[in-house]
């Protein structure tokens, strides 16, 4: 026997829109900190990865690749910078 899925109400559906909005600002900022803090290391001046994001990601472009969150701190862990063999 198939049970009803409960429709949630106006409140509920308002109140989990909130929420994403809010995570949303949340992870833009955090993008924000990542770029102020990021060391990058054997790119020509004034063509450094630009950090984007999207509200649900916080990913580095460099010319037209993008790398993920993933990449980015593989980098980090690894040498402590980012460098345009990390976007190869």
């Amino acid at each position: 026997m198939v049970t009803p899925r409960k429709i949630p109400s106006y409140e509920e559906l308002k109140a989990a829109f909130t929420e994403i909005k809010a995570l949303q600002s949340h992870i833009h900022d955090c993008a924000s900190v990542i770029e102020r803090n990021l060391v990058f290391c054997g790119f020509p001046m004034y063509d450094e990865p630009k950090v984007i994001s999207d509200g649900y990601a916080v990913k580095l472009r460099y010319k037209d690749v993008v790398i993920d969150d993933r990449a980015i701190l593989t980098a980090i862990a690894n040498r402590g910078f980012i460098t345009p063999y990390d976007f190869s």
